[in-house]
């Protein structure tokens, strides 16, 4: 979305007026957000990422999974297109993803069901999330 509305035939470009891109905050730093309240860090920290942002929506809860349940599954919550998001990011020839697939994609750890309801077969997956 963003090539599209600031590229040069864009009736809006040129109308950015600044953007801040920040990066994740290393692991050493991350307790200073939580203002000492124990916590399972390492939890928190691989369900945010370091994202400033993300670390925002989980920094008040106790409960790392109910932090995902409430700020990443629940429709109503500002992170639940997030997952799709990055992935259609990551994977830029994936086809369009269906609105009625997203939440089984959202669930999913099989390349079966991510292959199903995208543009790649099985192979190309497993190549592209080869670690």
């Amino acid at each position: 979305m963003e090539s599209h509305v600031l590229n040069y035939s864009s009736p809006l470009y040129g109308r950015r007026t600044g953007q801040i891109r920040l990066k994740q905050i290393p692991f050493s730093e991350y307790r200073a957000f939580f203002d000492g309240r124990k916590r399972n860090y390492i939890a928190f920290y691989a369900a945010s990422g370091g994202v400033p942002r993300y670390i925002l929506e989980i920094v008040d809860y106790t409960d790392v999974m109910k932090a995902v349940a409430d700020n990443v599954l629940n429709p109503n919550s500002f992170l639940y297109e997030e997952p799709i998001f990055l992935l259609e990011s990551e994977l830029k020839e994936m086809g369009h993803i269906s609105p009625s697939s997203r939440p089984s994609l959202l669930e999913t750890t099989s390349l079966d069901t991510l292959s199903e309801h995208s543009a790649f077969n099985n192979r190309k997956l497993s190549n592209t999330f080869r670690l």
